[in-house]
Parts: structure tokens; sequence; C-alpha cells
């Protein structure tokens, strides 16, 4: 197991199933999804920690709780308009932030 994938692991089970999440389809997701791909690179070891950092285009990645608990609420699907389940899969879920950081950089 990669340091990262320990990372993952020690956010899921003490920032987020150990703050009252606990769909097991989005502590799944958590567990699968590279956090830290989405940060520079100088701030990577920062990615499984309990805070937003910044991904570029003046945006942030929220805190794992934060995300964890508004996609178990269906939060996500209503802000991005994407199905529920796309959000339980690895690909799509990249595939969504980097649509939304698109669209983001070429409004005025």
């Amino acid at each position: 197991m990669s340091d990262y994938a320990l990372l993952r692991e020690r956010m899921v089970r003490e920032l987020v199933a150990g703050r009252g999440v606990h769909d097991p389809r989005v502590l799944e997701a958590m567990r699968e999804v590279p956090r830290h791909l989405f940060v520079r690179e100088h701030l990577r070891a920062q990615a499984y920690g309990d805070h937003a950092l910044p991904i570029g285009s003046g945006q942030t990645i929220s805190q794992p709780y934060i995300v964890a608990r508004m996609t178990e609420q269906g939060i996500l699907r209503e802000i991005t308009g994407q199905s529920r389940n796309r959000l339980f899969r690895y690909q799509p879920y990249i595939d969504l932030f980097s649509e939304n950081t698109r669209e983001s950089t070429t409004r005025p």
C-alpha cells in the first residue's frame, strides 16, 4: 500500500467516518479518490489533512469531511447537476472536477 493510500485510509477512518459519515458508497469513494493529484506538488503531503487546499484558479478542494458530508446528503449532486452515482466512481469524479475547473477559468 502506498503512503498516499495509507493517508487516505486514515483520513476516512478519523476525519470522515469518525465524524459520523456512514454511507458505505461515500466512504469507498473517499478511499479511492486521490486528493493529492488535485493539488500542486508542494501541497500533496497535506492533501489528506483536515483542511481545504488551493487547487488553482482561485478555487479550493474542501476539507475531506465537508466533501463526504455533502456527498452523503446529495448536495454535490444538486450543485453539479450530475447523478449521485457518478460521484462514486473514480474516473467520473476526476472528469467532473476537470470540467468544473475548466468552466470556472473560462468565465469572466
